[in-house]
C-alpha cells in the first residue's frame, strides 16, 4: 500500500528530537509499506518557502519551510496553500497515496479530510497528544471540528503506552460511540528499534478463519469495525 503520514510533530532541522516517535512509526511502517511524510514548519523568519526532501531509511520525507506571518488569517491561509503544494509534490512522486495517516488533530486531521473528500483517499488519525484525555479543547468551534474530522476517518488507532482508561476517555471525547477496543503488536525490527522481538503483526484476537496474520499493520486496521478503538504498539 502507499502511504502518506502528515504529521504535526516530526524530527526537521529545528529540533532533530520532535516527534522522533512518528518517525520510527513510519520506518516500520515501511518494512511492508511505501511510506512518504509529508511534513510543514513555520519559521520565524523572512524569505520564501523552501522544500526539502531526505530518505530515511526506507521513509521519503518532504519538509516545507515557510515563513511564519504575524497575522492569524494569514497564517490559516499560508498552512492551507502549503500543504497543498506539499501534497501535489508527494503525488507527483508517490502517485496517489492508498491511506493517509495523520498524526495530531485537529488542523493537520482537517486537511486529511480535505484530501479525502477532494480525492477519494480515506484518512486514520493517531492522537499522541493528551489533551483529549483532558478533554482540553480551545472552544466550542475546536471540539466540534475535531469531533467531525474524528468521525470522517475509517480509524483511530491510539498508542498502546496510553493506559487504557486514559485511551478509552480520548476516545469519548472525540468519538463518543467508541468503547470497544481491538490490540495490534507493531512491527518490531532491527533497523527500526534496538531490541526486536517478532516480526510483523498480529490481531491481539487469533482470527476466526484461521487465516495468516497480514504483513501489514494497514491491511490488519482497515478490516477492523470502525466502532472498534484500535490501540498499536511493540
Amino acid at each position: 500500500m502507499k502511504i502518506l503520514f502528515l504529521a504535526a510533530w516530526y524530527p526537521n532541522r529545528t529540533d532533530d528530537m520532535e516527534g522522533l516517535f512518528v518517525r520510527k512509526h513510519a520506518q516500520a511502517a515501511a518494512l511492508h509499506d511505501q511510506v512518504h511524510v509529508l511534513f510543514l514548519k513555520s519559521e520565524a523568519r523572512p524569505g520564501p518557502c523552501q522544500y526539502e526532501k531526505v530518505r530515511s531509511g526506507e521513509v521519503v520525507e518532504h519538509y516545507f519551510y515557510y515563513p511564519k506571518a504575524k497575522n492569524a488569517l494569514k497564517r490559516a491561509k499560508d498552512f492551507w496553500s502549503y500543504y497543498q503544494k506539499g501534497f501535489k509534490t508527494v503525488r507527483q512522486e508517490m502517485g496517489k497515496p492508498d491511506l493517509i495517516h495523520c498524526h495530531v488533530m485537529t488542523r493537520h486531521a482537517l486537511m486529511a479530510a480535505w484530501f479525502q473528500l477532494r480525492y477519494g483517499i480515506p484518512y486514520v488519525i493517531t492522537e499522541h497528544w493528551s489533551r483529549y484525555y483532558r478533554r482540553d479543547f480551545h472552544n466550542f468551534l475546536h471540539r466540534w471540528l475535531t469531533r467531525r474530522v474524528a468521525r470522517k476517518a475509517r480509524r483511530i488507532p491510539f498508542p498502546r503506552a496510553w493506559p487504557k482508561p486514559c485511551g478509552n476517555a480520548a476516545s469519548k471525547a472525540v468519538t463518543p460511540s467508541c468503547a470497544m477496543w481491538w490490540m495490534i503488536s507493531f512491527t518490531r525490527h532491527q533497523s527500526v528499534f534496538p531490541k526486536p522481538r517478532e516480526h510483523g503483526l498480529r490481531p491481539a484476537t487469533p482470527s476466526r478463519n484461521g487465516s495468516s496474520r497480514p504483513s501489514s499493520m494497514y491491511a490488519v486496521l482497515m478490516k477492523l469495525p470502525k466502532t472498534i478503538s484500535v490501540c498499536y504498539g511493540p
